[in-house]
């Protein structure tokens, strides 16, 4: 009988220990204390380090600055970081695809990559850089300054318009006041028929009014909901600078210049559209007033393309741009042959307007004709990567995993030789009788395609 009230007496501790754990735990609201989580430990964090991107307590605190690792992390009151954690939130310090680290800063696309996305998208590009040092600079840049500048114009703009917009409404109301004299002046000169017409011209106009002063006011209002998202923009950008990591400072840039170019464009968009069009309330009265009054006197809305002086200043691309003026849609490409994992490496066009494309992923040669209709696809053993024209008659394929070059016959697409290297191959180009072999991280080979009688038909000349 002891043994078994003992037994119910600890469980009720320990029963009683698990609520309470849970209460106190669930009482803390906020970020916790990283630190101390590890140690299954639940204490509330007052401050939040930015670089470590977790909560730390006071005493956490202490030992955090002490430590040589962690001695100069940026740290911030946990209500400065609760207020900017919306916007820290968009900013990915992770590839969404891979799960791995931003560790590689593609200059040419102008975009973090982790070290697969740099393999595989951005195999050709020059200038891979580590992202490290590009976010470690980014508060010594004057991109920074920059970007608040641009900022500060796009609020101007969105208040212009606002006040362009407040104008025209105001404006319509005088009109629509003023033309009430000349509807009274028609109105003696027309006696009895004006009294009926009156009150038909009025109506529209006040109908008119309405519906324009509506839409003008629904305008103003989704011009303000932009200002405050551009504010707010603003201000969780001031204090990224202050109380950020430098990689969310750089990422936050990144962004911010994203959104900043979607909200100038809607700004420009909504501009070019009938809604910020000028509107005017315009009395149209026949001097030859007949009986036929009714059909020769209206009253409509006038509308003019609103011109306000506007600063804008749009980022530009970096990437090659085709004007709308050059880009002429030829063909309506068969794309069957493709799926949704496909990675196009390389494309080249042959002399006969073929285009033939390799595809990574697939391990596939996709030949086109001109009209864009599949001629026929080569299922490859292994991965293909570059492609270049061999004179009229060959085109090479680059093969990298294999370190293996094959040179095609273009009558039949058969292989017609393979060239063994001794480290993957890549990129390929061909110009002067020599075939142009990128090897990656590690040198340029020229490969002389002039003897065509050896069984191996080329020779290194020399190695960049």
């Amino acid at each position: 009988m002891t043994t078994n009230f003992n037994y119910y007496v600890l469980l009720a501790c320990v029963f009683n220990f698990a609520i309470c754990s849970l209460l106190e735990t669930t009482s803390i609201e906020g970020p916790k204390c990283g630190p101390c989580q590890s140690q299954d430990i639940f204490k509330a964090a007052n401050k939040w380090c930015s670089t470590c991107e977790e909560g730390i307590c006071d005493d956490c605190n202490v030992h955090h600055k002490a430590n040589k690792a962690s001695r100069y992390h940026i740290i911030v009151q946990v209500e400065q970081y609760t207020e900017l954690q919306p916007f820290l939130s968009t900013l990915k310090t992770k590839c969404d695809l891979h799960d791995k680290p931003l560790e590689l800063y593609c200059l040419n696309h102008e975009n973090p990559c982790c070290s697969c996305c740099a393999s595989i998208n951005h195999a050709t590009c020059l200038g891979l850089t580590s992202f490290n040092q590009i976010t470690t600079e980014v508060r010594k840049s004057c991109h920074w300054e920059d970007i608040h500048n641009k900022l500060d114009d796009l609020l101007n703009n969105f208040d212009v318009i606002i006040k362009n917009r407040s104008a025209n409404k105001t404006r319509l109301k005088k009109q629509s006041e003023n033309r009430r004299y000349t509807v009274n002046e028609l109105r003696k000169k027309i006696n009895g028929y004006l009294d009926s017409l009156e009150s038909q011209l009025l109506e529209k106009s006040e109908n008119i009014l309405t519906v324009e002063s509506k839409a003008i006011e629904k305008l103003i209002i989704f011009f303000e909901k932009k200002k405050k998202v551009i504010i707010d923009l603003k201000h969780n950008f001031s204090n990224l600078y202050e109380f950020a990591s430098d990689t969310q400072v750089f990422l936050g840039e990144i962004k911010v210049e994203e959104i900043m170019n979607i909200e100038e464009g809607s700004l420009l968009s909504m501009l070019n559209g009938s809604d910020a069009i000028e509107s005017n309330l315009e009395f149209i009265i026949d001097p030859m007033i007949a009986d036929s009054l009714s059909k020769l006197v209206d009253v409509h809305l006038k509308r003019e393309k609103s011109t306000p002086s506007l600063n804008l200043q749009m980022t530009p691309s970096t990437c090659q741009i085709i004007c709308d003026e050059t880009a002429v849609l030829l063909t309506n490409f068969n794309t069957s042959a493709f799926t949704k994992d496909t990675i196009i490496s390389s494309i080249m066009a042959t002399l006969s307007g073929k285009i033939i494309v390799s595809d990574f992923s697939n391990k596939l040669l996709i030949l086109f004709c001109k009209d864009g209709t599949i001629s026929k696809t080569i299922q490859l053993k292994e991965v293909p990567f570059g492609l270049t024209g061999i004179k009229e008659d060959k085109f090479a394929l680059s093969l990298p995993f294999s370190k293996t070059i094959h040179i095609y016959r273009m009558e039949d697409y058969e292989v017609d030789r393979k060239i063994q290297l001794a480290d993957e191959c890549w990129g390929l180009d061909f110009a002067d009788d020599m075939l142009v072999v990128a090897i990656r991280n590690k040198e340029i080979l020229y490969l002389d395609m002039t003897d065509s009688k050896t069984g191996i038909f080329t020779q290194i000349m020399r190695k960049v």
